[in-house]
């Protein structure tokens, strides 16, 4: 009951109004006057509050007052935060590149890599030699090489130009061959145009021993498979595997090109080697 009537004292002081007058001081005259009570005035209080915030919260995100709030970045902006990040990274890129060829140099003038042991006149530039080649060989190994020189000499040659005979290759791309394997002219693979841009595929199961962009033939992979044998694959737009990773035959390693080829399409080329010698995969490989 006592709660009952306090609830009541308090709601009559709330709407218990007041009256609000002004008076001219010299003549005493009153000028204006109101009569409010505490709950009109509470809630007139809320009211504005509550405009005041709709209208600063709708000024700082409709109008460019947003821009000076602390930590704003607008869409511009993080796009060229974006645009700088690929940027940098590409030069890094195009550094580490310029720093190989310049340490390369540095050892050839230094006399660290006998200039006359790279053959200039080869046109195949994927070629690659073992550090061990740039090593004078002992005297014990040039005894064992000449001892079997001699007892090789009239033995019969398994490896011929035919090595791959009793392997079957998975295709690397699907499509029409557009150049065919001319090793006499420097060209040792055949380059391939598919009906449209797709993946690259591993012709054998094997590991990626290189990856690298090359100014004349784009994005080039390399992968090792087993008896010795390598496949190289030439202008690819983009590759999917790194050096190291194991790959399965038919598995994507890269993407075809854009650049065209005979009428408007993309086309990768693919070499096939083996202990040195390049073979010519249209003789194991059906497109």
């Amino acid at each position: 009951m006592q709660t009952g009537n306090k609830i009541k004292s308090l709601w009559k002081e709330l709407r218990f109004r007041y009256k609000l007058s002004i008076f001219n001081e010299n003549t005493l005259a009153m000028v204006w006057e109101m009569r409010i009570s505490k709950l009109s005035a509470i809630l007139i209080a809320v009211f504005a509050s509550i405009c005041i915030g709709a209208i600063t919260i709708s000024l700082l995100t409709g109008t460019p007052l947003r821009r000076a709030l602390p930590g704003y970045i607008s869409s511009d902006m993080r796009g060229q935060i974006v645009s700088n990040a690929l940027s940098v990274d590409s030069l890094s890129r195009i550094v580490n590149i310029n720093g190989a060829y310049l340490d390369n140099m540095a050892n050839i003038l230094s006399g660290r890599i006998t200039f006359d042991s790279i053959d200039l006149d080869r046109k195949q530039p994927l070629l690659t030699f073992p550090i061990d080649s740039l090593l004078p060989a002992s005297t014990a190994a040039k005894s064992f090489m000449q001892k079997y020189k001699e007892e090789s000499k009239y033995s019969l040659d398994v490896f011929s130009q035919n090595v791959a005979e009793n392997i079957i290759l998975y295709p690397p791309v699907k499509g029409r061959t557009v150049r065919r394997f001319d090793p006499q002219h420097g060209h040792y693979g055949i380059r391939i145009a598919p009906e449209r841009k797709s993946g690259v595929a591993a012709v054998l199961g094997g590991t990626v021993i290189a990856t690298y962009l090359s100014m004349e033939f784009g994005y080039v992979i390399e992968v090792q498979h087993s008896n010795n044998y390598i496949s190289i694959y030439l202008y690819n737009s983009q590759l999917l595997k790194s050096v190291g990773d194991k790959v399965e035959e038919g598995e994507n390693i890269a993407l075809t090109n854009d650049r065209t080829e005979g009428n408007n399409r993309p086309f990768v080329e693919f070499q096939l080697w083996h202990t040195g010698i390049p073979l010519d995969p249209s003789e194991y490989i059906r497109f």
